[in-house]
């Protein structure tokens, strides 16, 4: 809700308002709820776990919805006006497939998730691979219910988490979807592929909650609640966006999945000019606070999968530079890449100079301070 009077206390309209809302989700959730508890359970007697699992998952997510309604009315999380921090969280870091285990267990085996915070305002989620699922946990223990989801694509690693994000299931909550389509139907289509009752038990027509679908195209810049965000087309088999999200004189970029804009030895990572679409790169990168960058290969992988549309640290790295980028996040490992080894890549990277360079761990904050 954004309500808040310019001096963050809500008005007496707001204040009715809010209780409207709370009333109206109290008694929907509560018809809900029991429903969802007992067909589930028929579900387990009839041996679908899978239905099972979705029905409890969707009775979580009502209980947490009438947890809301009841909620005193200070509770409601309403953006307050000042200086802020731009804040990311990494759900999920890791690339094409999660890889649980004592292998991945300090930076983490859940596959692409972002949260993007900022003053209180609904969060940007990029991306919805399985580090979506605890998301969506943690989201419902909040007073929000209000979230703007953008895919860069629809391979399989940035969707699997989806049909397990209990928001979806929430009753009260509105969630805005960004799809790189041409139109909001396409959007809708191409989500719908993967809630269609066959992969997955629901649908995506079932869903209680309230699901906006936009479509985007590399281009003009467009609002997501107080953020302004720009997309840009990446390298990537079957095509990929990438996106820069600017609130308060914040930014950060999201580049993944991504090869090289340049082949080797051209362009900007061979110390050369760089050619013309690594001058819209730099352009979309410039003097940005915080770039998180596929590079889930090393240079000699890539060299030989250079058409699977991944990058290399050493290729991001110049192009960060060149673009003025503070602080360069190495992102989407390899599934194959272990604890051991990321570690040995991180200590590798911590000593580059002219910005500064770590990799993405599962569960980590980065914060941007106020200028």
């Amino acid at each position: 809700m954004s309500i808040a009077a310019s001096d963050g206390k809500i008005g007496r309209m707001g204040v009715v308002g809010v209780l409207k809302v709370q009333r109206a989700v109290l008694r929907r959730c509560e018809q809900r709820t029991n429903s969802w508890e007992w067909t589930g359970r028929i579900a387990a007697r009839r041996g679908v776990p899978a239905a099972n699992e979705l029905c409890t998952g969707a009775w979580t997510a009502n209980k947490a919805a009438v947890r809301f309604a009841r909620a005193p009315l200070g509770a409601a999380s309403l953006p307050i006006r000042g200086k802020t921090k731009l804040e990311i969280r990494f759900w999920g870091v890791r690339g094409s497939i999660p890889t649980p285990g004592e292998h991945t267990r300090r930076w983490g085996g859940n596959t692409s998730c972002l949260e993007i915070r900022e003053n209180g305002a609904p969060p940007i989620v990029l991306d919805c691979g399985t580090g979506a699922r605890e998301l969506g946990r943690k989201l419902l223990s909040e007073p929000g219910r209000e979230l703007f989801l953008l895919f860069s694509h629809f391979h399989m690693d940035h969707v699997y988490g989806f049909p397990f994000f209990l928001p979806i299931y929430t009753p009260g909550y509105r969630i805005h979807v960004t799809v790189p389509a041409y139109s909001a139907d396409e959007a809708r289509e191409k989500i719908a592929r993967y809630l269609n009752g066959v992969y997955h038990p629901t649908r995506l027509r079932e869903l209680p909650s309230q699901v906006d679908f936009e479509a985007v195209r590399p281009g003009p810049a467009f609002q997501c609640g107080p953020f302004e965000v720009k997309a840009l087309a990446l390298n990537h088999p079957g095509g990929s966006l990438g996106y820069r999200i600017e609130v308060g004189g914040k930014s950060m970029a999201y580049l993944t999945d991504t090869a090289p804009f340049a082949r080797p030895g051209e362009g900007v990572a061979a110390g050369q000019q760089e050619i013309p679409r690594e001058s819209k790169v730099l352009a979309f990168l410039k003097d940005c606070d915080v770039v998180v960058y596929d590079t889930m290969f090393d240079e000699h992988e890539y060299l030989e999968k250079m058409t699977w549309g991944h990058s290399y640290p050493e290729y991001a790295a110049s192009i960060c530079r060149a673009a003025g980028v503070k602080h360069l996040v190495l992102f989407h490992h390899a599934p194959e890449r272990t604890d051991e080894e990321v570690d040995a890549r991180a200590e590798k990277w911590s000593s580059y100079e002219g910005m500064r360079v770590t990799c993405a761990k599962e569960g980590e904050r980065i914060v941007v301070e106020p200028r």
